[in-house]
């Protein structure tokens, strides 16, 4: 039996969520063993709480540059080089970061990261395709709660926790990597009705 885990990081501002699914790989089959969340907000917090909650935050996503992701997008806030959004899609990670909360370490560890593989990371850009940003905002939602579970069912026919591996997949898909387990046309297809209920 050989279990892998797949980490869904999204950050707002000084809110932190992380979704760590833990699955074993069939071909064209998934099971999954475990789910587990971890959340929390500093939004009203100072001193070393505040700065070991960064400090953990930056090591996390420290964590996900040295796990080679293969496409990463970063904007800017338009007066400054403050990050306005990280995402990054990877083997086991989808990161969708939002505003600059900690960004110096995470800043430099993606500078590093992006002058060193940009060859890699630019046979891997998925941004052109058309699902990319609706899927992006869709995952934001879930990872938000905004998406009741039980339309997460209704719209995949299948449990919650597999819709973010499907949907992390289907990144992988549109670079080019399809994984063994995911039928790529109809994973599509499923998303698609996932974002007809998200409208």
């Amino acid at each position: 039996m050989f279990w892998k885990e797949a980490s869904f990081i999204y950050l707002d501002g000084l809110k932190y969520h992380e979704k760590r699914i833990v699955y074993e790989e069939f071909y064209k089959d998934i099971e999954i063993q475990s789910v587990s969340n971890i959340q929390y907000s500093a939004e009203n917090i100072e001193g070393p709480l505040l700065r070991s909650m960064k400090k953990d935050i930056g090591y996390r996503l420290r964590q996900v540059f040295r796990d080679q992701p293969f496409h990463i997008e970063r904007s800017i806030y338009e007066k400054s080089n403050d990050t306005r959004e990280i995402i990054i899609v990877g083997e086991n990670h989808l990161v969708v970061k939002k505003g600059s909360f900690c960004d110096e370490k995470i800043l430099r560890a993606f500078q590093n990261y992006y002058r060193y593989h940009l060859t890699r990371l630019s046979e891997y850009d998925i941004v052109k395709n058309e699902m990319y940003y609706p899927l992006i905002e869709a995952y934001q939602a879930m990872m938000d709660g905004k998406i009741d579970p039980e339309v997460l069912t209704k719209a995949c026919f299948t449990i919650p926790p597999d819709i973010y591996l499907e949907l992390l997949q289907v990144f992988q898909g549109m670079a080019g990597l399809n994984p063994s387990w995911l039928d790529f046309e109809k994973g599509k297809e499923k998303l698609k009705v996932l974002l007809e209920y998200k409208k």
